[in-house]
């Protein structure tokens, strides 16, 4: 398989391979629409559908440009007089009234679609192939990127067909892929060295470097471009004497995605930089676009993950560390535990303190949970007692009674809301039945005595916890039976387990400085440890599972 593009209605699949043969596929039955397309002499490289979905745009292997009707399927003309060497890469302008080609003969040209004649004269400025090319996504397409064999980025204007500015490198080698994001502000690259960097248009953005990791112990930096010192303009500045302000990037391209979305579940996480505290970090918890950091000076941060940049200032919350974090299920209301022995909710769009503290009389409270429907909190303390409050008016509710267990160090609500899992020290963890009013009579043994973290399956089925012995089991949700083989790797106590809110990845980190991924599913483990410059307190998934945050001594790492 060569090449393959769909139509603008997302109903018809065109592929082509070395047979030089063009494929048409129903993509809601898979079935193939008729027989090949054929004409072209040797292998079709490039395809392309104009947006009106009547023409496809063929080139290839034997130099030419053609196109072909899609109703009736019929080859209309090849384009005269075009490139003297293999055709890499074509694409029609947005409005429908341009095919771009390049190729290995390492020229840029233009074809008008209703002359089928050349549009001006051949573009040259790469130093051999030209592999990739794309429109800028404004709606005619006046920029126009391509990039080659030589590994450099070239912007043409499309209008007089010349080029802007010098060439952009970045990558080591030959740039494969070019792609603008929908709404034009992003550039993604892909390259022979492995590596996708992101370019970014923006007011008063500086350049600076972000840590891109593209297999373990390997990183590559991701540039961003500016007005004040780069010649390519994606849009127009601010006015002169406005006040600049930061744009948030566009949703990336979905290739890009879903690239890195299967780096982390494939065990093969890609290190996005790290968020730096004035502080050790003790605990982290994702809302849908806000990371939160509490530390051991009581402070709460909140963080843009995206930009990794800080929402504002430190916020003082508690009179001492803040030990633990949980997010309401809606993603608004943040709650802190802190060793002042109170519990505070704050909103995570402001960054306001909401109502008063959440006070009692257990001391430190080491752990907070949220029930599925955001209408429970728990605050584990200390002491081994768990206190129940109503999320919403902050009234204290009955809850379980009695030390079951010495210091709480864990707690978690299963997906429908029914079991609290409480573990900490002195004995194995246990599930208190919320609606009944009881302890469920299933310790859970085989945990060291000692149970730092746990977590529910986002199913519910399944219970993981992880004790200090460095060891993770899991359970089955409610009936305490173990699932398969602990897992064993870490060599000392872990304190995190978080599943991915998918359900595909469970991961560990503990006091041995190391960050562990296995399949949630098997049990497996999908990478080698991930090792850090101290021990790993705490772990979280974004909401979409794409990135997780780990946090060691005063630094929060995002991988994705």
């Amino acid at each position: 398989m060569r090449a393959v593009t769909f139509s603008p209605d997302g109903r018809l699949l065109v592929t082509t391979g070395d047979d030089s043969g063009v494929r048409l596929w129903d993509v809601a039955t898979g079935a193939q629409i008729g027989g090949p397309l054929t004409g072209p002499a040797g292998t079709v490289w490039a395809l392309a559908i104009s947006p009106d979905g009547r023409l496809l745009a063929t080139g290839g292997e034997d130099t030419t440009v053609r196109l072909w009707n899609l109703t009736p399927r019929r080859e209309v003309v090849i384009l005269p007089a075009g490139h003297t060497a293999p055709v890499n890469i074509l694409a029609f302008s947005p409005d429908g009234t341009l095919l771009a080609t390049a190729g290995r003969d390492g020229t840029l040209r233009f074809w008008d679609v209703a002359t089928r004649t050349r549009s001006g004269e051949p573009l040259t400025g790469h130093a051999g192939s030209v592999h990739a090319l794309a429109f800028s996504q404004d709606g005619c397409g006046s920029l126009l990127a391509t990039a080659g064999a030589d590994g450099k980025l070239r912007f043409w204007d499309v209008t007089s067909r010349t080029p802007i500015g010098d060439p952009v490198t970045g990558h080591i080698g030959p740039v494969r892929a070019v792609a603008f994001s929908p709404g034009g502000r992003l550039l993604a690259t892909g390259g022979e060295d492995t590596s996708v960097r992101l370019w970014e248009e923006g007011a008063s953005v500086r350049p600076r470097e972000a840590d891109v990791s593209v297999a373990l112990g390997e990183t590559v930096p991701s540039v961003r471009l500016r007005y004040e010192d780069s010649p390519v303009r994606l849009r127009e500045p601010e006015a002169p004497n406005s006040t600049p302000h930061p744009q948030p990037p566009a949703p990336l391209p979905l290739a890009v995605r879903a690239l890195l979305h299967r780096r982390l579940h494939a065990g093969r996480p890609l290190k996005l930089g790290g968020l730096l505290h004035d502080n050790d970090v003790y605990s982290v918890a994702f809302a849908t676009d806000v990371l939160a950091i509490g530390s051991d000076d009581g402070a709460m941060q909140l963080w843009d993950p995206v930009l990794r940049t800080r929402r504002r200032d430190p916020s003082p919350t508690h009179g001492d560390a803040v030990l633990s974090m949980a997010l309401s299920p809606d993603g608004v209301t943040l709650a802190t535990g802190g060793a002042d022995g109170t519990v505070r909710l704050r909103n995570t769009d402001t960054g306001h303190l909401i109502g008063a503290p959440l006070v009692d009389h257990g001391g430190e409270i080491t752990s907070v949970a949220y029930s599925p429907k955001g209408t429970l909190l728990a605050g584990g303390h200390r002491d081994g007692t768990v206190w129940l409050w109503n999320a919403v008016t902050g009234d204290p509710i009955d809850g379980p009674s009695g030390h079951r267990t010495g210091s709480v160090q864990a707690m978690a609500f299963s997906p429908h809301g029914r079991y609290l899992a409480i573990g900490g020290e002195g004995s194995a963890p246990w599930l208190w039945d919320t609606v009944g009013r009881t302890w469920v009579n299933v310790p859970l043994a085989g945990n060291g005595g000692l149970a730092l973290a746990l977590a529910f399956a986002p199913d519910g089925r399944l219970l993981a916890t992880a004790d200090i012995d460095g060891a993770v089991h899991l359970w089955e949700a409610p009936t305490g039976a173990p699932v398969g083989a602990p897992l064993t790797d870490h060599s000392g106590p872990v304190l995190a387990v978080p599943f991915s809110p998918d359900g595909q990845t469970l991961a560990t980190g503990g006091a041995d400085e190391t960050l562990r991924l296995w399949d949630a599913t098997t049990g497996e483990r999908l990478s080698a440890p991930v090792a850090h410059d101290g021990a790993v307190t705490s772990l979280a998934f974004s909401p979409d599972s794409s990135i997780l945050a780990v946090a060691t001594k005063n630094r929060v790492t995002l991988y994705a």
